[in-house]
């Protein structure tokens, strides 16, 4: 039932009105239009019983509210339009580019946050962080951790009001971003563009680790990713090859020794599964380009290198010993050397001994020692030394031998 009520006063009047009605199911009722929200948008414009609204929000935003409503005959749409919201924070994951946000953006932010963002993209890629937007105050902080975590990962940059860089990028396939504001000025904020990218700028860390992009698994084609190590002057490079498998001919790894390409020693180019064991630098920067085509992908590499003292004197020379031989000639640090022995002969000691720091050797120097009786012998050296017999299995001598 509804009642239409008119009513006039005593003075001036006009043409009135003219009204249609007809009679309908109160239980087939459409439902109001709930709208779009801001930074957000709607899929469905059916409002008639029975309906579904879906929402979502803009990359960069998270959505308050139901993400479906139902009409509802009767009773309408069961809740109220959701929000979408720059919130403080999240873990970001399976995503190759996006936005974050101060929260309220594009309103100013509240005092007193402490925001924390972890972005994580697949192994052997990197995050480029690039600011389009930055408004923060100088008592505030935009903080940059190259992995996921502020207590104990690299710090690569802590900057205030204007301070932030056009560029900022993780060397790790995970990057840390935290915002603090404290009770004093608030500003507009913050919109950041983050996008996955290959290779990386590494300095001040003397020992670490590099994959290829999408290790353990296959690499992408049309890569060309260059990592730049920079150690302490005074200082060397070391890369040591856990693993490494590249197309043969088409996809290259080239390594530099040196500040830039352009000026630097080319120290080889390397596909298939062609590199050598050890690479050392002779500065304290070294440069590694991977380029791919467009074809065939192999799984990549893992790569580990580590600074080394580059003036450091060689350890001594380890000799050879009696009745065996030696592999290897440099006696520079971290240099290895191998022992082994003539037939009928044991090695005593290490196999391979490498040079250390203060120019000692890892272990004493190994001998050779006879595993069998030899017959009558003549010693006609001045001194020397004479050892029984041993056996190879209890390293004791064995039993029943009669040596003369």
């Amino acid at each position: 039932m509804m009642h239409l009520v008119l009513t006039t006063d005593d003075s001036w009047t006009e043409d009135g009105f003219k009204i249609y009605y007809e009679v309908f199911d109160v239980m087939q009722a459409p439902c109001s239009d709930l709208g779009v929200p801001d930074n957000g948008y709607r899929s469905g414009d059916n409002f008639s019983a029975g309906s579904v609204l879906t929402f979502a929000c803009d990359d960069g935003f998270t959505l308050i509210g139901e993400e479906k409503l139902t009409c509802v005959p009767g009773q309408g749409w069961g809740g109220s339009s959701p929000t979408c919201e720059a919130v403080c924070g999240g873990n970001i994951t399976e995503r190759t580019s996006g936005l974050i946000y101060s929260p309220n953006y594009p309103w100013r932010y509240d005092n007193n946050l402490h925001c924390a963002w972890t972005i994580e993209v697949a192994l052997g890629m990197g995050v480029l962080m690039t600011p389009e937007f930055m408004s923060i105050d100088d008592s505030d902080k935009m903080i940059f951790y190259d992995g996921g975590r502020e207590d104990t990962d690299i710090l690569i940059g802590e900057f205030n009001g204007g301070g932030v860089p056009d560029e900022v990028m993780s060397t790790s396939n995970v990057i840390h971003v935290v915002f603090t504001s404290d009770e004093s000025i608030r500003q507009w904020g913050f919109r950041i563009n983050y996008e996955v990218a290959c290779g990386g700028y590494l300095t001040g860390i003397s020992s670490g680790v590099i994959f290829s992009p999408g290790y353990p698994g296959q690499y992408p084609s049309n890569l060309n990713c260059t990592w730049t190590i920079e150690v302490d002057s005074g200082e060397g490079i070391k890369i040591s090859p856990a693993e490494f498998s590249l197309e043969e001919v088409y996809d290259k790894f080239i390594i530099f020794d040196g500040d830039t390409k352009s000026n630097a020693t080319l120290v080889g180019e390397y596909s298939g599964q062609n590199i050598p064991e050890e690479i050392m630098s002779t500065s304290n920067i070294i440069q590694l380009v991977l380029t791919t085509d467009d074809s065939y992908a192999e799984d990549g590499f893992k790569l580990f290198y580590d600074a080394f003292p580059l003036n450091s004197d060689p350890c001594p020379d380890p000799g050879v010993p009696k009745n065996g031989y030696r592999v290897g000639d440099s006696f520079s640090w971290d240099s290895l050397v191998s022992f082994g022995c003539n037939d009928g002969y044991l090695l005593i000691g290490q196999a391979r001994i490498r040079c250390q720091a203060e120019s000692r050797w890892s272990h004493p120097f190994p001998s050779c020692v006879e595993t069998t009786c030899s017959s009558s012998r003549v010693l006609y050296e001045e001194e020397g030394e004479i050892r029984s017999p041993i056996d190879t299995r209890t390293y004791d001598y064995p039993h029943n031998v009669d040596c003369r």
